[in-house]
Formats: structure tokens, C-alpha cells, sequence
């Protein structure tokens, strides 16, 4: 029974990061009549003529859009709720890019929804290797009952058995630690 559960929970998360292909990066958005390239990659959008950089940071309640725009001039809109500000570091004399309310629109079109999703798996994953190296590194002989011991009656692991499970209980923890830095 007890094996049977861990190969649900096995096939389970390997069936959730299966989910967590690597996702569309470069979207075309129509927006105020005009098409735009959003690349949520690196953080681009092209309007036909002009390459403008953005930052989203925050998280889903409240979130701030940072647009830099080819002459260097920012502009920055902030979500807090129900409120929207928003600043410029530049004249509001006519420019030749587009409007910043449009660039806005387009960024939240493509590039809002997708960070959840991946932060969810992100996070599920590193908890998992994680916990379930602290669970094998603390409780050796809990993990060979589990494994092995309900096969046989009476029976008992060896040092060398418990050892190499609180080592697969390391390697999990270090696996964890690292997936924070590289995903």
C-alpha cells in the first residue's frame, strides 16, 4: 500500500512538470489599431519601428510596469488594487513612441499570468526535493520500512542500507537549493 501511494505521488509530479514545457515566448498583441511583438523572454516590446525594454515586478495583487523607451526616458505604472498611478521621467511634449497606456496594455496582455503559473511549479518542485530530502536524511529507517520492510517479517536494514538513503536524502536537499537558483 505504502509503495503504491509513492508511485501516485511520483506520477504525479511527474505529470505536473510535464505541464511546465517551455512556454511561448514572442506574442504578436493588435492594440489601438497597431500590431506589437511582445518577447516576455527578454523583456521586450516592438512596436514596428521602436524597441521599448519593461520590468514587471510585484506580485498579482500589486504590481509595478516599468517601460524604458529608446531615448532612455521611463516610465513607471503601478497597481495597487483598484488604483493605478503612474510616473514619467519625461515632458509630456508630443513624442514619436507609442502611448504609454498602450505599451502597458500590451505587457499585462502576455506577460502577467504566465509567472504565476511557472513560480507555482517552480516553488511546488523545490519544496518537494526539498522536504523529501529532509524526510530521507532524517528518517533513514522510516524510508527502508517503507521501501523494503514490508516485505519481509522481522526484517532489519543495515548501516551501509541507511546510509545510502540519508545520502539520496542529501543529494534531494542540494537538488532543491539549486532548482531556487537556476529555474
Amino acid at each position: 500500500m505504502k509503495k503504491k501511494i509513492a508511485f501516485f505521488l511520483l506520477s504525479l509530479y511527474l505529470l505536473l512538470s510535464a505541464c511546465a514545457c517551455a512556454p511561448q515566448t514572442l506574442h504578436t498583441v493588435e492594440m489601438d489599431g497597431k500590431s506589437f511583438e511582445i518577447d516576455t523572454l527578454e523583456k521586450t516590446v516592438f512596436d514596428g519601428k521602436y524597441t521599448y525594454d519593461y520590468k514587471v515586478s510585484g506580485n498579482t495583487e500589486r504590481y509595478s510596469i516599468t517601460i524604458k523607451f529608446p531615448d532612455g526616458a521611463t516610465y513607471t505604472s503601478d497597481f495597487n488594487g483598484m488604483i493605478t498611478t503612474g510616473t514619467a521621467s519625461y515632458s509630456f511634449e508630443p513624442r514619436p513612441y507609442a502611448k504609454d497606456s498602450t505599451l502597458v496594455s500590451v505587457i499585462k496582455s502576455k506577460d502577467l499570468k504566465k509567472p504565476i503559473k511557472d513560480s507555482l511549479i517552480k516553488w511546488f518542485s523545490v519544496l518537494f526535493f526539498i522536504g523529501a530530502g529532509l524526510f530521507f536524511a532524517t528518517n533513514p529507517d522510516v524510508v527502508w520500512e517503507m521501501r523494503y520492510g514490508w516485505h519481509f517479517k522481522n526484517a532489519a536494514p543495515s548501516e551501509d542500507g541507511l546510509l545510502h538513503i540519508c545520502i539520496g536524502g542529501i543529494i534531494l536537499i542540494i537538488l532543491g537549493v539549486v532548482m531556487i537558483f537556476v529555474m
